[in-house]
């Protein structure tokens, strides 16, 4: 869990200049995306191809984002 590390280093700091911000709340938040599957929170593409740039145009599906964001 190296990632969940690093993002709760991060916050800790952010919160630390932000202290009227409700703690709780922003600890869940950083740590809902390591508790999912990646697919659902990095907007991934499921079928990304074999090679490596299928494989990485795949990775973030820019227009999954902004249609779920309304964008």
């Amino acid at each position: 869990m190296a990632c969940a590390a690093i993002h709760l280093a991060i916050v800790k700091r952010y919160l630390e200049n932000h202290r009227d911000w409700n703690y709780e709340k922003v600890i869940a938040g950083t740590l809902y995306p390591d508790t999912v599957k990646k697919d659902e929170s990095h907007y991934t593409d499921r079928n990304r191809g074999s090679d490596n740039v299928s494989h990485l145009r795949g990775k973030v599906n820019l227009y999954s984002f902004l249609k779920e964001h309304g964008v």
